[in-house]
């Protein structure tokens, strides 16, 4: 099926994704964003689980919460919160002794992604596998046989991905040993439903340092979950690696050591889940807020996110917020 030709294509529906669509549109460029997911936001993750008493348990599990240090985004993130969209996280910047706020969406964080998608055309469950330059605009395929057209293009995905489709159509970047030197750290997530509430901290979150679990949350207590407790385990990267494929196995030592850390009792767990992130966070990023392709041979082409990250980033969410908006801005300019 084809699509109408737009002005710029996005693949990626992440927070880059979702805030490069958005300025593009409002400058008044015709953009399409196209994603593999089922639910837009990407990092910004939340499910749901059922509870076979009724109700569900709602789990963020992917950014848990994000802070806001430079101008630009914290202009954005005063509009969210007049909007009711995001709010502060008093508990947590008690516990973390943060003299900056501590931000989190009131219903849950893809509540923020869906926020900004509302006004876009954004295309769910939508793997890209293929991009050729036609002269004069890119044309861009699905394996389903949906067909894109327009005129410039964002990749927005892990730079690693970017790069497989890029290999897939055999588009060779400039820099590409610079980008190929972007990496990322790997988590697992543990989404635990809960019969009682867990015991974990005054803000019902915890980062722990030299432990498997590196972070844990009650998103009941975070007040995302009212049905039921629900609680969010993320593991270390050390821990990660070990058991990335073998992640059954992995689930149970988390649960196991969360009970032998008195978070919460093994008869307690109702159902359980885990989540492998394969691009948790960046730990080699390009150095720049983006990358645009300088090569004659291909189309308007340039690829962001938070393997872009900025140094004045104050956390991953704000890198990749700002790699959104730079890349925005490099677009309307060319």
């Amino acid at each position: 099926m084809a699509n109408p030709r737009v002005d710029c294509l996005i693949v990626g529906g992440g927070l880059t994704g979702l805030i490069a669509a958005t300025v593009l549109t409002e400058a008044g460029l015709t953009v399409t964003i196209a994603d593999k997911g089922r639910g837009i936001g990407g990092r910004l993750a939340t499910r749901r689980l059922n509870h076979p008493r009724g109700g569900q348990g709602i789990f963020d599990y992917g950014a848990q919460y994000f802070r806001a240090t430079e101008p630009q985004f914290q202009r954005w993130v005063r509009d969210w919160l007049q909007a009711g969209i995001v709010t502060n996280w008093p508990a947590l910047e008690q516990q973390k002794q943060s003299d900056r706020p501590i931000y989190r969406g009131i219903e849950s964080n893809r509540h923020l992604a869906k926020h900004l998608a509302q006004s876009l055309t954004v295309h769910t469950n939508t793997r890209i596998e293929q991009l050729s330059w036609q002269g004069d605009h890119w044309t861009i395929t699905s394996p389903t046989g949906e067909l894109f057209t327009a005129h410039k293009l964002l990749l927005t995905a892990p730079v690693p991905q970017s790069l497989e489709l890029l290999r897939n159509s055999a588009i060779v970047p400039t820099d590409l040993e610079g980008l190929e030197r972007v990496s990322y750290y790997r988590c697992l997530a543990l989404l635990v439903l809960l019969q009682t509430p867990a015991t974990i901290s005054l803000s019902g979150s915890l980062g722990l340092e030299d432990s498997p679990i590196a972070w844990i949350s009650a998103n009941d207590q975070k007040g995302i979950s009212p049905d039921w407790p629900a609680v969010t385990i993320h593991a270390s990267s050390d821990f990660t690696d070990q058991y990335w494929n073998d992640r059954e196995t992995g689930a149970q030592q988390l649960l196991q050591l969360a009970h032998t850390y008195n978070f919460f009792p093994s008869s307690a767990i109702v159902d359980h889940q885990i989540h492998g992130w394969g691009y948790s966070l960046p730990k080699v990023t390009y150095g720049q807020p983006f990358y645009q392709e300088q090569s004659t041979a291909s189309g308007p082409l340039w690829l962001a996110g938070d393997g872009f990250s900025s140094p004045q980033a104050s956390c991953p969410v704000e890198g990749a917020f700002l790699s959104g908006l730079a890349v925005a801005t490099a677009i309307l300019q060319a």
